[in-house]
């Protein structure tokens, strides 16, 4: 997924916002496995961390059914719930081959100094910039 659509996902999931049928697009592409645990992965991060596991993971699945319904999936052939508590996400995201053209901690960087507060590393910037 490209940066701007990665905020809109992010933003509905973690904060109040819509996604775009473009990147609904870019959504369906990425898998809903993918989708899953790049969330459980980001509700790990101490800055998302208070925020309610339930009320997170229903804000996931909204979005995910939601775009899946824009692109004409059927949300229940794709979605398979989000992964458990006792899933490693990094291990999901390893073997389930998900591509992403900024690395997580990047992301996570960059997505922290824009909905929070922080910098971004000359290494990430660089990442950011190399996706345009």
């Amino acid at each position: 997924m490209g940066l701007a659509c990665s905020r809109e996902v992010f933003t509905s999931i973690f904060y109040t916002g819509a996604v775009t049928k473009k990147c609904c697009g870019e959504l369906m592409e990425l898998g809903k496995v993918c989708h899953d645990a790049f969330v459980k992965k980001t509700h790990e991060d101490p800055l998302y961390k208070d925020l309610s596991e339930s009320t997170i993971g229903k804000k996931s699945i909204k979005t995910w059914n939601t775009c899946a319904s824009v692109i004409d999936i059927s949300p229940s052939s794709s979605a398979s719930g989000v992964i458990s508590p006792a899933e490693n996400p990094d291990l999901i995201i390893k073997e389930n081959n998900c591509k992403t053209k900024v690395e997580l901690p990047c992301a996570t960087e960059v997505f922290t100094s824009i909905f929070k507060t922080g910098a971004v590393t000359k290494n990430c910037c660089g990442e950011t910039q190399g996706i345009g």
